[in-house]
């Protein structure tokens, strides 16, 4: 294996930090349909705040609330967060398109829907090795 890509790889598992990847051969970073799943737990605003940088005016911001948690009033909580994100689009300019999914543990139904619908960029804040892909926000471990 190339050494450059050894390194891109360990930087991405290993940082102790965010981390953008672009592929060089993609012209641009902004996309006109994201997907973002939310789940019942902190941190969906602060990525909503890193995604819409990545976002052109008039861009579709698909929220697929995934229910995965099965704790009380874990409905309530999604639509919470679903509601704060749609007053940060508004400002944005960014539509917003919902769907709801009962799911395992969400990686197949994520990959589904964003192939369904076509989406750009797929919005994530968990654990993952992202190898050899053309764009991601990694995790902050």
């Amino acid at each position: 294996m190339h050494t450059i890509i050894k390194t891109g790889k360990f930087i991405v598992k290993f940082a102790p930090c965010a981390i953008l990847t672009a592929n060089y051969k993609k012209q641009g970073c902004l996309f006109k349909t994201t997907a973002f799943p939310i789940r019942a737990i902190p941190g969906s605003l602060l990525r909503y705040l890193v995604a819409r940088n990545f976002t052109v005016p008039g861009a579709t911001l698909q929220i697929l609330g995934l229910s995965v948690l099965k704790m009380e009033r874990e409905t309530e909580v999604l639509d919470k967060i679903v509601n704060e994100i749609k007053d940060l689009t508004e400002a944005d300019q960014i539509n917003v398109t919902t769907a709801w999914s009962k799911a395992g543990t969400g990686a197949n139904e994520i990959i589904q829907y964003a192939g369904q619908h076509r989406c750009e960029l797929i919005a994530i804040t968990s654990a993952f090795d992202p190898v050899s892909r053309g764009h991601c926000i990694s995790p902050v471990k």
